[in-house]
């Protein structure tokens, strides 16, 4: 399971749900793993394959909390929002204390344009454990999905504060700070991602390559376009 989460914090989704998938094929008594496998089909932007595999885990578990929260987001990204609010209040009225229940509704409401997002993705952030980096991961990966840049650098901050040693959580935090222009502590982002990378993992092109694309930027600022020291005349 821990391999899948960390395919799906690079955005390997394909990797992910082969992961999650084998988790399922050696324990399918667990509502997790077909948790995990419906959660990343929603990640990948495929609601009806999430909505198959939620309805054969619902099968397994009929008032499994976490599997009809992520229904409740499918209605909502097929345009049933009245149905999708209906379902994410009666899994909140019963399982209070799950985050990914706080974060269904965040996104429920975000497809609402409601402006209560905010407080169920901080919700979720707090019913979450302390040492639960993967509620404010997808709570940021949600979030850039929309385009909403400062509140899913948030979240990515969030995530590194709680698991400091994953390089793709510093990897998300340089993007998004990236998105918004703050291009120094992008490349810090960056470097720290860097720094915490196996030589074998395969965020490490990326990270390379963002580390010559800034490298080559200070250049062009420091030597100008012509190669001349910037700010002095030939």
């Amino acid at each position: 399971m821990q391999r899948g989460w960390r395919a799906l914090a690079r955005e390997d989704y394909r990797s992910a749900l082969r992961w999650f998938s084998r988790a399922l094929d050696l324990d399918s008594r667990r509502p997790e793993p077909w948790i995990d496998v419906a959660l990343t089909h929603l990640l990948l932007g495929d609601h009806k394959q999430a909505q198959t595999w939620i309805g054969r885990g619902l099968i397994a578990f009929p008032e499994e909390p976490g599997l009809m929260a992520l229904r409740a987001v499918c209605h909502a990204r097929r345009g049933l929002l009245r149905q999708a609010m209906n379902h994410s209040d009666a899994v909140l009225e019963r399982s209070p204390n799950l985050a990914l229940a706080h974060v269904a509704r965040g996104e429920v409401l975000m497809l609402a344009d409601n402006p209560n997002q905010d407080y169920c993705f901080e919700q979720a952030l707090k019913t979450a454990g302390g040492s639960d980096w993967m509620t404010p991961l997808v709570i940021c990966l949600i979030l850039r999905g929309r385009k909403q840049w400062v509140k899913a650098l948030t979240y990515a901050i969030a995530a590194t504060e709680r698991n400091e040693r994953e390089p793709a959580l510093w990897y998300h935090v340089g993007r998004l700070r990236a998105a918004l222009g703050q291009g120094a502590k992008a490349e810090r982002a960056f470097e720290q991602a860097r720094a915490l990378c196996a030589a074998d993992d395969p965020l490490r092109p990326k990270l390379e390559r963002k580390a010559d694309g800034f490298l080559l930027t200070r250049l062009k600022a420091w030597f100008g376009p012509k190669g001349k020291k910037a700010g002095k005349s030939g």
